[in-house]
């Protein structure tokens, strides 16, 4: 059984919340594991979590780079994560109510994506991802090898947290959710020459926006490369069928498969059939949706998107045991 003691918030690194049934505390759960692991690697979503990583960092990185952190941060992905877990834990009830209490934990990384991403390969970063779509877990505008020296520790710091909770939970029987956001459209850019704020700037001009891919509301990110679902199966289609009730389209793997080189997939493939990885599309959350600016998430929209995902897993939980 993982020691309570062993995962614990990180100031500036990462933030821990515990979902107990009401009026409870961990002094009812003693040593028992969670039945629910959410852990967001890209909840760095504020203004202030970029500017507190980036005082840390050289100035001569680019200064527009808090354009592409708000364009690249995955908005509303810790508000739709954490309704999910309450959500489990406040519809599971006890005796009385038919099922069994819940427990969940909820982990949200501070670390901006910008700098380094904590749902990436850190040691094979620029070989593992050079073949693919995605990208590696330090940008190339990260180049003073002190800066990497501290991302790659900070990048170590959260999973020493979310490897032992996976561990935990997982390994316990309970089920981890991995909650992203995406933009609406698929924007590409190939010429960053004269920077990157300007270069994503360009791509969201309304004439040129508008003749990108636009992206499924949501997608579920199922298959490893080579087929092989690793997913908690009951929990997808439980999930798309609430969502079809809704009138919100859902896909699978429309975007992209579990890649080798993401903590996801290794997360998944370490434990398959209980890891559930899924993108939400920002719009969908956030009001207004405004790319180039911290954005604000309606705590209705977030109950709205995080139901399917919560009564499917809250579902599968109470069946388990």
């Amino acid at each position: 059984m993982q020691p309570l003691k062993e995962i614990v918030a990180k100031d500036g690194v990462c933030e821990l919340e515990w979902v107990l049934p009401e009026g409870q505390t961990l002094e009812d759960w003693p040593g028992s594991a969670p039945d629910l692991l959410v852990e967001i690697p890209h909840g760095a979503t504020r203004t202030r979590d970029y500017s507190r990583l980036r005082a840390r960092l050289s100035p001569t990185l680019p200064e527009d780079l808090v354009d592409f952190f708000h364009v690249n941060t995955d908005v509303g992905a810790p508000e739709y994560g954490r309704e999910v877990a309450r959500q489990v834990v406040a519809g599971a009830g006890g005796a009385s109510g038919g099922g069994r209490p819940l427990l969940a934990l909820v982990i949200r990384c501070l670390l901006p994506r910008t700098f380094i991403d904590t749902n990436r390969v850190a040691e094979d970063s620029s070989a593992a991802t050079a073949r693919t779509e995605l990208n590696a877990a330090i940008s190339e505008y990260v180049r003073d090898p002190k800066d990497v020296e501290l991302l790659v520790s900070l990048h170590q710091s959260y999973h020493d947290v979310a490897d032992r909770a996976f561990d935990w939970v997982c390994g316990g029987g309970g089920i981890a959710l991995a909650p992203h956001t995406y933009a609406p459209r698929s924007i590409q850019i190939d010429d960053f020459d004269e920077g990157i704020g300007r270069a994503i700037r360009a791509a969201y001009e309304p004439d040129v926006y508008e003749t990108w891919t636009v992206r499924p509301p949501v997608d579920l990110i199922t298959l490893a490369p080579d087929g092989r679902d690793l997913s908690p199966r009951s929990v997808v289609d439980a999930i798309r069928k609430r969502y079809e009730a809704l009138d919100i389209a859902t896909a699978e793997n429309d975007t992209y498969r579990l890649h080798p080189s993401t903590m996801a997939y290794r997360y998944a493939d370490r434990y398959p059939g209980q890891v559930l990885c899924l993108e939400l599309r920002r719009d969908y959350l956030a009001d207004p949706f405004t790319p180039f600016a911290e954005m604000h998430v309606p705590e209705e929209r977030a109950k709205r998107m995080a139901g399917p995902i919560a009564e499917s897993l809250r579902e599968a939980l109470l069946a388990r045991s």
